[in-house]
């Protein structure tokens, strides 16, 4: 007898166990849980050596900002701010650079800067010559409006580029009710050399055609020294004078009724702010790797198991260098003179304060030696952040480059890893479904020979019978 075989082939969807009667999909899900869980543990290390490394570069930044920013003072350090100040602010303001010198002007404000600025006599229409010429002080510009209408006249002086604008007002109606408006014109800028005229036709438009001057041009004066014979008057084409004192720059607002003084002196605050945002940039510099270096611990809310958790700078001796030479840059003596002396401590919990009214009497007292102190440290603090942050050599730098190779590896593990499953799970389908297809042909020729050995003993049942 010739049993028949069967070769189909049981796809991965098919309902598992329908031969052998075992949950084969629960089966191979176990088998590939165990198989996963090397990569699992490959992707939990990767996700750890992403946040280390995240935090690697936020602090390479902040090392990098601190280098930019001390980068110009290497080598010298000027904090001598310099403050201007006037008597009478409803007159005049001042502000100083580094470059002012300290002292005191006394001087009166006499005239303001003022644009020229004009009315036409009202009209409905241009009476005069549509060519016009507009001179002013770098010369005459002709222009020819495109018609008699105030907006075309208007347009053409607008366009000129001779700095001097029209704008038409509404100026009531004449007799017979029809609107009447005048061209308002204003030179773009003040002082005396923005002074201007406009004829039409070889008239002036405003003392020949019924206009009238609303203002004239002018320069602003101040007079130094004023009442004095020394006094001497200062012009300007506007209301700013940057030029009375080196690296000083007065505004003039109103007219003095009599002398007022303006003050320079070194602004001892101003350089309290700058020196404590140097102290600042430090301390956030600490606190980042003070906080990046503390270990932290989480329960299993189910099995209720205590984890620790390391910091990605707890284990790490370049951020613990980085740290310590920084701290050492700002706070150890320089020339010779403790940094103290000038408001800059390190407690006795290794913090870094500093107390601005010490550095102000400092500044005020020994401007010179306190700006050579400043020069020493600075250049310290920069050179530390350059060591540490220079994109191609810095320390924290080439960490991070080692770092991002490393992921790169293990990324590249872990994708080679999810082939080898995809392919380990595909074997497990094709060797389970192989199973259940010969124990269903097993099955099928049990159940053939059991029929057929049953039908045998039937036929020699029925032959005994007919023989007694």
């Amino acid at each position: 007898m010739t049993i028949a075989s069967s070769t189909s082939t049981t796809s991965a969807t098919q309902l598992s166990g329908l031969a052998s009667g075992l949950d084969t999909s629960s089966i191979i899900a176990k088998l590939m849980a165990n198989a996963t869980l090397p990569q699992t543990l490959l992707n939990n290390q990767i996700t750890s050596e992403q946040r280390t490394m995240s935090a690697l570069q936020t602090l390479n930044s902040q090392f990098a900002s601190l280098a930019t920013a001390t980068a110009p003072f290497t080598g010298s350090y000027t904090a001598n701010a310099m403050a201007a100040t006037v008597s009478d602010p409803s007159v005049a303001s001042a502000s100083a650079t580094s470059t002012a010198a300290a002292g005191n002007l006394s001087f009166s404000v006499d005239r303001l800067a003022a644009r020229q600025s004009d009315v036409t006599a009202a009209m409905s229409t241009w009476t005069a010559s549509t060519g016009l010429a507009i001179t002013t002080s770098t010369g005459t510009i002709n222009v020819t409006a495109a018609s008699t209408s105030l907006d075309d006249v208007a347009a053409a002086i607008n366009g000129a580029g001779a700095g001097v604008t029209a704008t038409k007002v509404q100026a009531g109606t004449d007799g017979s009710g029809n609107p009447l408006y005048r061209l308002q014109l204003q030179s773009t800028s003040t002082g005396a050399s923005s002074a201007y005229s406009i004829t039409a036709g070889g008239q002036d438009i405003i003392a020949g055609l019924g206009g009238t001057n609303l203002t004239q041009a002018a320069d602003a004066q101040i007079t130094l020294w004023a009442g004095t014979s020394a006094a001497q008057a200062v012009t300007s084409s506007t209301n700013t004078f940057a030029t009375v004192l080196p690296g000083v720059t007065l505004a003039v607002k109103g007219l003095s009724s009599g002398a007022i003084s303006l003050d320079v002196s070194q602004d001892t605050q101003a350089d309290a702010s700058t020196v404590q945002g140097l102290v600042t940039s430090v301390q956030n510099i600490l606190a980042l790797v003070q906080q990046g270096s503390t270990a932290s611990t989480s329960t299993d809310p189910t099995s209720g198991a205590t984890t620790t958790n390391l910091g990605p700078f707890t284990t790490d001796s370049t951020v613990r260098t980085a740290a310590q030479d920084l701290t050492d840059a700002l706070t150890l003596d320089a020339n010779g003179t403790s940094l103290s002396s000038i408001g800059i401590n390190l407690d006795e919990n290794g913090n870094i304060t500093f107390d601005s009214s010490t550095f102000q009497t400092a500044m005020t007292n020994d401007p010179a030696g306190t700006q050579s102190l400043l020069a020493t440290v600075t250049s310290r603090v920069s050179q530390v952040a350059t060591n540490v942050s220079d994109p191609t050599a810095g320390s924290l730098s080439t960490e991070i480059s080692g770092e991002k190779d490393t992921i790169a590896a293990m990324q590249q593990k872990s994708t080679d890893m999810a082939t080898l499953l995809t392919q380990k799970q595909t074997q497990l389908e094709q060797q389970f479904s192989y199973m259940e297809t010969m124990i269903s042909q097993i099955n099928s020729q049990g159940s053939f020979l059991t029929s057929y050995f049953d039908s045998l003993n039937g036929t020699s049942s029925s032959s005994t019978k007919k023989s007694s």
